[in-house]
Formats: structure tokens, sequence, C-alpha cells
């Protein structure tokens, strides 16, 4: 989003429900909710800025080209979906669309291929990645990207009412509204940011206590895009210079969840190693 509107002097924003995933999910999944209430917090924002966001329902193969074509969109942006699927349906969209495409990484401080082994291969074991992971980090002086959105770019739109504020998209997805503990949207998000941060030096002992609410709770907002691994990583109170526990907190979510998911897809059906299967 940020380099969309750097770069161009209209922006329109668009999110897509994609049935292939909605079909697999039960009518009350939270995640549905998650999604939602983040996007209805976007749209207020938007509206303030005389602007909205697209919503739209299919196929994403077959709806994103015709949102570019209705749209009259010439350059299409979005960032990196980590997982088999969707790393297949990226690509696919890019293939049909008649457009310029631009797309960049996303919820992680290091993709796929930047932290390997001496002999270029990818970690098995957390620790020697760990200790890699921080190495290449202070290797940049731990440095990170902090992206800004120029919202004067956003595309003025006078009425939209198919917005996710004017039309019952629970009912029209098939699916319930749930009371979820994690609420959606940045707001939360930074709430659970802030209060993470006055809890982190517990973090190392308390973590192990479920009774205990002293992690962060900030996975699915780095997910589903509410907040940037990049703001989360560069809080001073989160990640202390020299406090190698903030290392294991942001470095262990990618191992363990994107890393694997980029260089070992085979995981989704079967484990890494066979013996460990049991």
């Amino acid at each position: 989003l940020s380099e969309a509107t750097i770069n161009a002097d209209e922006v329109h924003l668009l999110f897509n429900f994609d049935p292939l995933i909605l079909e697999t999910l039960p009518p009350n999944d939270r995640r549905i909710s998650f999604i939602i209430e983040s996007l209805k917090e976007m749209e207020e924002q938007l509206n303030k800025k005389g602007s909205t966001i697209w919503i739209g329902h299919g196929d994403p193969i077959d709806e994103i080209p015709k949102w570019v074509k209705k749209l009259n969109i010439t350059d299409l942006y979005f960032n990196h979906d980590y997982e088999p699927y969707a790393k297949k349906r990226d690509s696919q969209v890019q293939a049909a669309v008649k457009c310029e495409v631009h797309h960049f990484k996303d919820s992680v401080i290091f993709e796929g291929g930047e932290i390997l082994t001496n002999k270029g291969e990818t970690y098995k074991v957390f620790t020697p990645y760990k200790n890699s992971w921080y190495e290449r980090l202070s290797q940049q002086e731990r440095e990170l990207p902090l992206y800004k959105v120029k919202t004067k770019s956003f595309a003025q739109i006078d009425s939209n009412p198919h917005s996710i504020l004017n039309k019952d998209w629970f009912k029209k997805l098939g699916f319930e509204p749930t009371d979820n503990i994690l609420k959606g949207g940045t707001s939360a998000a930074s709430k659970r940011l802030k209060k993470f941060s006055e809890d982190i030096m517990d973090y190392e002992e308390a973590r192990d206590y479920p009774s205990l609410e002293k992690t962060s709770n900030i996975s699915p907002y780095i997910r589903h895009g509410n907040i940037s691994i990049e703001i989360y990583f560069a809080k001073p109170s989160v990640a202390p210079p020299q406090d190698i526990r903030s290392g294991r907190v942001s470095s262990y979510g990618e191992n363990s969840t994107k890393q694997y998911s980029i260089n070992f897809p085979m995981l989704m059906v079967r484990p890494i190693v066979p013996s460990t299967k049991k």
C-alpha cells in the first residue's frame, strides 16, 4: 500500500473473500468476525478521507481481473502470502491480469531464502536459525524500514452501496458473527502491543504459564495486516537493543510458520523427517 500511494496518483483498495477458503470453514469461524471487524474499522477511516475499500467475493483468479478492468487499473500491488495455495493463487492472478504487477514482502522481517545455513540450506533447528537471524539483523544495525502511506493518493469515491458498512456481509458469505476475545482492527492491535510492551520484562518466564496473559497475542494482527511486523519489532520497549528475548519472539514466529511453509510446503501433508510422524 505504501509503494502504491507513492507511485500512483489514484489508489483503489480491494479486499476479496475467497470462496475456496470460506467453504472449508464452519459458520461460526472466529476469523470471519475478526476480518470483518478489521475491514469495518478500515472503511470508517477511509470514509474520513473520502475513499472506500471495494469488497469482492469470488475466485480471485476471475475476480481480481474483473476489478482491474472495472476500475481501469494500470498497476496492481499486493504483498506476499506464504502458504502453498496462496502462492499458487497469486501466481495465477498475476498471469490473468492485464496490467503491471508489483509484489512485496509481508508479515516477516526476512523471507525464505534470506536466512540460510553456510551450505545454503534452510535451517531445520530453531536455535541456529535464531542466531543467524539476529546476526543478519545486527548487520543492518537493527534498522528496519517503516513504511508510510500517502492518504492523499486514495481514490475519491462518492458512494459504495456494497461497502463493508452498508451490506450484511456475514449473511452474504453464510457466516455468523462471533464475540471474540481478540477484536479485529488496528486500534485493537495497538492496544495489545501497548500492553505487551509493559509486560515484556516478564516474558521469558511468564510465557510458559497459559493462565498468565503475558504473551503478545499480536500474531493474528500481523497475519491479517492490522499492524506491521516492522512497527512491532521497532518498538523500543518490545525490542530493547541488547535484549535477545524480543528477537526470540519475532524470529521464532517467522521460523515456525512462514519459513517452514515457504521452504517446506510438503509439511501441509507430511512431516519433514519421517521419524517425527508420531
